[in-house]
């Protein structure tokens, strides 16, 4: 389970949307994979936030 969620977190930081990641996962429900592709979003959302201020 723990390489699943690595290759995932791999995949969504690498720039793959959610039906990349469900097909190379062989998920039948693309709400197993959105958590993945959500939280690298909110990250690089935080991230950019913080190049703007500097």
């Amino acid at each position: 389970m723990a390489c699943v969620k690595a290759t995932a977190n791999e995949l969504a930081e690498s720039g793959a949307n959610v039906y990349e990641i469900a097909a190379r996962l062989s998920h039948s429900d693309l709400k197993y994979s959105a958590p993945y592709v959500r939280d690298i979003d909110r990250k690089r959302l935080a991230e950019d936030s913080f190049d703007r201020v500097e």
